[in-house]
């Protein structure tokens, strides 16, 4: 696999630049969705936090709660303070619910959803979604259910590659897959997940490398969690085995810069 060699040049840059700034007064920077992001960013921040430790430098990050399955060990040799969100009132998912949907939408739907998306609003939004792509949630069927029925179209190739994604997180690299799924060619691969794009499963990120190939992000959490549980525990098992080895050698490249 091949990084960008002026990644630790970058860096640099980013902690002249912050040193300059905390010179004059304090910094806080403010990282949304940081569950997106790639792990030569997450680098970046955390050699500012190292370099500049003594210095008025706060980062805040907002994550989903899978930010930990995307990326390991996130920020644990800094002061690292995590607060966890409570779910939305009733109320609130109640005018989400209507907002992805419309004002007519039918009564029995609205409480379908509100009851099984428990409380959290990206759980929400993809079963909204689910309810868009033509699953059936007007009825009273588990989660998973609602949005497994959105993979019934998918070729088996197809869904494959989507339940080995699925042992990455909300976002992961081509590459990754092609680790867990070695027989097939990694064009054929690359295709199959082209075929999840189609599908409204998961969607580019816009980030590429020449060893890890593209960066895929699920369209919502819950597909992810939906496509996981399909796994058996012994494919769950060999396929974080697998995506753990991965995820080590990447590691261990990127220290490297």
């Amino acid at each position: 696999m091949s990084l960008d060699r002026s990644a630790e040049s970058t860096s640099a840059a980013v902690r002249e630049w912050l040193g300059a700034e905390l010179a004059a007064h304090p910094v806080l920077l403010v990282i949304d969705d940081l569950h997106e992001a790639d792990l030569l960013t997450v680098r970046l921040v955390d050699d500012a936090l190292a370099e500049l430790r003594d210095h008025p430098l706060m980062v805040l990050a907002l994550a989903r709660p899978d930010v930990h399955a995307h990326l390991p060990r996130l920020w644990a040799d800094r002061a690292l303070q995590e607060i966890r969100l409570g779910g939305l009132a009733r109320k609130a998912c109640e005018k989400l619910a209507r907002a992805a949907l419309g004002e007519d939408v039918a009564a029995e739907l609205l409480a379908a959803i509100v009851h099984s998306c428990d409380s959290n609003p990206f759980y929400l939004e993809e079963l909204a979604g689910a309810f868009v792509r033509g699953a059936p949630v007007d009825l009273p069927e588990p989660v998973f259910g609602v949005v497994q029925a959105s993979f019934d179209p998918l070729s088996a190739e197809a869904r494959r590659a989507l339940r080995a994604a699925s042992i990455f997180g909300q976002r992961f690299w081509s590459a990754g897959v092609r680790e867990l799924l070695p027989s097939a060619p990694a064009p054929t691969v690359d295709g199959w997940l082209e075929e999840l794009v189609s599908r409204d499963l998961l969607r580019r990120s816009g980030s590429s490398d020449p060893g890890w190939g593209v960066e895929y992000a699920f369209t919502g959490p819950l597909v992810q969690r939906a496509a996981r549980a399909t796994l058996t525990d012994e494919d769950r098992a060999l396929g974080e085995r697998l995506a753990a080895g991965w995820r080590e050698r990447c590691e261990a490249i990127v220290r490297k810069f």
